[in-house]
């Protein structure tokens, strides 16, 4: 069986410590990439599966790192579409977790012709 990682911190010593499993992570990035048109991201077994398919997230000491393999659409800018791939899955997991993401590494393996 697999042993579940969580991202760990605590902000406050009276209450105690706060653990996210990575499902959290991966499941927020997951819906965020679904809502950009100009990506093309294949979860091969669905959007719920944990550690497998074109998406990773880790944890190294106590830092956040996501890594997304993606195809950006035919006639869209590559870099601004990267860049604008990072910014709404850092800002989508600051909203929902109130966690800081220190990498968001975007892998573009190919272009969608739709």
């Amino acid at each position: 069986m697999a042993q579940t990682e969580y991202y760990s911190y605590q902000e406050n010593q009276e209450f105690g410590k706060i653990k996210m499993s990575l499902q959290v992570f991966d499941v927020i990035t997951k819906l965020t990439l679904m809502e950009i048109k100009e990506i093309s991201v294949d979860f091969p077994h669905g959007i719920f599966s944990y550690g497998k398919g074109p998406l990773q997230c880790k944890i190294d000491d106590t830092s956040l790192k996501i890594e997304i393999e993606l195809k950006v659409n035919y006639g869209e800018n590559v870099t601004k579409i990267s860049k604008l791939v990072q910014r709404k899955v850092t800002d989508a997991i600051k909203r929902m977790t109130d966690v800081k993401v220190n990498h968001v590494n975007v892998k573009v393996i190919g272009i969608e012709f739709v």
